[in-house]
């Protein structure tokens, strides 16, 4: 199934999601690539929508994690490493982190690595699976396996709509909004 972009760079609430990606990512790239520095009120407000205009479910939850910023630190640093492989990092960062949800880890490493890594969330995988891009999993895949095959599917969208993954990722929002019957 095909994506419409042109449409969607028309729509207002996508013109002002894409229009914030360059001051996320420069605020909070350098903070998830080196988590060290990360404070809990900056994890905070990444997870705040008026923040990002982006991904409204993590603001919902995920907050407990800041209750110990020194095992939130770890964790993240041990998301971001690429020397590990990413379904390794992301199952031990969920095991490490059960009350953090894949829908805020993959925004984490959205923004650490714009150009690597996109969005899992229940709005990205009801999009693609109405769109017919829903990868198949081996049985008993792991979530982080999972999404590996989910990534490779999102990276290969977009480049075959020539946007980043930053824009994929708020084109999934209008994907899924009800669509207006049409006449006849």
């Amino acid at each position: 199934m095909y994506i419409n972009v042109r449409s969607a760079f028309g729509d207002p609430e996508i013109r002002q999601i894409m229009s914030l990606r360059d001051d996320v990512i420069s605020r909070f790239s350098p903070l998830f690539r080196n988590p060290a520095r990360l404070t809990r009120d900056d994890y905070l407000e990444f997870l705040t929508i008026r923040n990002t205009n982006h991904w409204s479910d993590v603001e919902r939850r995920d907050h407990e994690a800041a209750d110990d910023m020194d095992h939130l630190r770890t964790a993240i640093a041990l998301l971001v490493d690429h020397s590990a492989p990413l379904p390794a990092r992301i199952d031990t960062v969920r095991d490490m982190l059960p009350t953090v949800s894949v829908d805020t880890l993959t925004p984490i490493l959205l923004v650490a690595y714009p150009d690597h890594y996109g969005i899992w969330s229940e709005t990205s995988e009801a999009a693609l699976k109405d769109l017919g891009h829903w990868p198949d999993f081996e049985s008993g895949a792991t979530t982080g396996e999972k999404y590996q095959k989910i990534n490779e599917t999102l990276l290969r969208l977009a480049d075959e709509h020539r946007v980043d993954l930053w824009t994929l990722a708020a084109l999934w929002l209008l994907e899924r909004r009800p669509k207006a019957p049409t006449p006849g």
